[in-house]
């Protein structure tokens, strides 16, 4: 399947659904793992050194306790977190615009993108797109795609801090004439440059030529760039102006952790603590409850939650955010995961009830990318 733009996240979601499924089935096959499909975690209890799951599934009403509880359960775009994340900078949106989500757009074809902005094109209105993420870029690169001959001139792109690209090394970075910190910017372990928090693939293509030219890829669609802090301090009196001028807000950023209920045994909810791009968790996903204690034995990643920057693993001294890339959960990332897991279930336990480890799903299996 060639492209020569960004694939639709419907068709990327298909292929990844289909070798998730290989994966699953041989390590069902190989390691004896039960899977249960269409089944819900409506509640996590903690009791001491274990979690008490209750779920509802094909066979019912179950309970079950567990030592380590391993949740990826996705996320989800608030745009009550836009609104709010905007406010804190003094941003504010009008009352009547339409915001709309990445997470949703991204699975549009051309047809369908057209008839969710026709009204804003036909009435000359402006179309913001709010963040500074990879799917910030891939969201300039489909709207330019499918509505440039439609009539759309430009698209307003703001983002709160500076756009960062990713180079395999310092020496790439310089060859292409991108202007970096070493002493920030430069991952210690890995020599790469922008490691966690730069632009890659498709992305890094279409930030780079953004940012050079002002153009979105290889179309004519201008794009007008403001960063809101940190930036130019003539960006952010631009960046109110065309948030007021907009007719549709894209959100790009703001994702919240997809959580069951949790709650310790005398009933109470537990509510874990939240930071800059996911839950406040360390290098191996467990996270802190608002109290600032550690919820041993509980591990939380992947959209909405991240991951703490693992200093073996290393990063860029600038990033200060959560670990999400795709390439370092398939190469690194998740390891720390895995060693936390296999090391709290080879100490002895408090209780003596102990079960297998089991893989939760819901009714079908989704890809979601951010």
């Amino acid at each position: 399947m060639a492209y020569q733009s960004a694939p639709q996240l419907s068709d990327a979601g298909l292929l990844m659904a289909e070798a998730a499924r290989l994966v699953l089935d041989h390590i069902v096959q190989r390691y004896g793992v039960k899977v249960w499909s269409g089944t819900t975690i409506n509640e996590v209890v903690s009791d001491g050194d274990t979690f008490c799951l209750h779920v509802d599934g094909p066979y019912g009403k179950r309970s079950v306790r567990c030592r380590a509880l391993v949740l990826n359960l996705g996320g989800r775009q608030d745009p009550q977190h836009l609104i709010d994340a905007l406010a804190g900078q003094g941003l504010v949106l009008p009352g009547n615009v339409s915001i709309q989500s990445a997470d949703r757009l991204l699975r549009m074809n051309a047809v369908q993108l057209r008839e969710v902005f026709g009204p804003a094109l036909a009435g000359k209105g402006r179309i913001t797109i709010v963040g500074g993420s990879h799917s910030a870029f891939s969201m300039l690169e489909n709207l330019a795609d499918a509505l440039e001959f439609a009539g759309l001139q430009e698209l307003t792109l703001i983002h709160r801090s500076r756009i960062r690209l990713f180079y395999e090394s310092v020496e790439q970075a310089q060859a292409a004439g991108y202007l970096f910190d070493a002493q920030h910017d430069v991952c210690p372990v890995s020599g790469r440059v922008n490691r966690s928090g730069g632009l890659r693939y498709r992305a890094l293509d279409i930030g780079r030529e953004a940012l050079c030219s002002g153009r979105v890829g290889k179309t004519g669609v201008r794009v007008q760039m403001f960063q809101t802090l940190g930036g130019r301090p003539d960006d952010h009196e631009p960046a109110r102006l065309a948030l007021a001028d907009s007719a549709v807000i894209v959100q790009c950023s703001g994702y919240q952790p997809v959580l069951p209920t949790i709650k310790d045994a005398e009933g109470n909810f537990i509510s874990l603590r939240e930071t800059k791009g996911g839950l406040e968790s360390d290098a191996c996903g467990c996270p802190l409850d608002q109290q600032g204690r550690r919820m041993k034995g509980l591990y939380i990643f992947g959209l909405g939650a991240g991951l703490g920057v693992d200093p073996h693993l290393g990063s860029e001294p600038a990033f200060d955010g959560r670990i999400y890339g795709v390439w370092q959960f398939h190469h690194d990332a998740s390891r720390a995961v895995v060693e936390a897991v296999t090391s709290r279930l080879s100490c002895p336990a408090a209780v003596p009830e102990m079960i297998g480890m089991d893989l939760f799903m819901q009714a079908a299996l989704h890809i979601q990318a951010g």
